[in-house]
């Protein structure tokens, strides 16, 4: 049985289609938690590299297997 973790491609930065394909959210549900912050800090980790944001694979791991809850505060958030 395959699971979520196996379809994150093996990088440490994915793309914003990549993340949203993994966790089934759209493109623009996930780039709105992006520009969210808490306590001054941005809700997903991530890199930006002009344009491009890429998003730290540990953090998508984490929300799959449970140990970081997703953005909204409640683990049926991101579904």
């Amino acid at each position: 049985m395959t699971t979520a973790a196996d379809w994150l491609p093996d990088a440490p930065l994915l793309t914003v289609p990549e993340v949203s394909r993994v966790l089934r959210v759209s493109e623009r549900a996930l780039r709105e938690w992006l520009y969210h912050k808490r306590e001054g800090q941005p809700v997903i980790p991530h890199v930006r590299l002009g344009r491009r944001v890429l998003i730290r694979r540990e953090w998508v791991e984490q929300i799959l297997t449970g140990t970081t809850q997703p953005p909204g505060g409640h683990p049926g958030a991101a579904e």
